[in-house]
């Protein structure tokens, strides 16, 4: 029987045009807070790994997910009601 694997992602994000020192500020804090013991323990108890990436890698991830989802749905020829 083949494994089912379900991921969920959260990311944090900035409205387009946010300073860049901002979205460092961001990125900082959010990775000190990702790797804090309690909020890892809390995340695993959920059956989550807790990562951190960069906004450029957050934003590459989010662009392949945007068209391999797209294609799916294109493919299966699903359309809104």
């Amino acid at each position: 029987m083949p494994q089912l694997l379900i991921v969920n992602w959260y990311v944090l994000a900035a409205p387009a045009g946010t300073p860049r020192p901002v979205i460092d500020r961001l990125n900082a804090e959010s990775t000190k807070v990702m790797q804090m013991p309690e909020t890892r323990a809390y995340v695993a108890g959920l059956g989550g790994e807790p990562v951190s990436t960069t906004p450029e890698q957050a934003a590459a991830f989010l662009r392949a997910e945007h068209e391999r989802w797209a294609r799916v749905i294109r493919e299966a020829g699903i359309k809104a009601e």
